[in-house]
């Protein structure tokens, strides 16, 4: 699940991103073609990605909510209420 690494600072675990990036003739881990040539890997470019980690936060800087899901292309229906 996700990198398999975790912040010792925050505790938060994080993301697998890199995994987003298109390489022509490969399929998804999701077993999706990967066809989007935007997603294509060069340079300095970030990944395309339907991550949506959220933390919501008061005026005064108090942690409310802390939102987000997994389920690859499934995540933004997965966090949506």
């Amino acid at each position: 699940f996700g990198s398999g690494i975790v912040s010792e600072r925050t505790g938060i675990l994080m993301n697998s991103g890199m995994d987003d990036f298109a390489i022509p003739s490969v399929t998804s881990h999701y077993g999706l073609p990967r066809t989007n040539k935007n997603n294509f890997i060069q340079p300095g470019k970030r990944a395309m990605s339907s991550m949506v980690p959220s933390i919501l936060v008061s005026p005064t800087g108090d942690v409310k909510m802390v939102i987000g899901a997994s389920g690859g292309p499934k995540i933004l229906t997965s966090t949506s209420f």
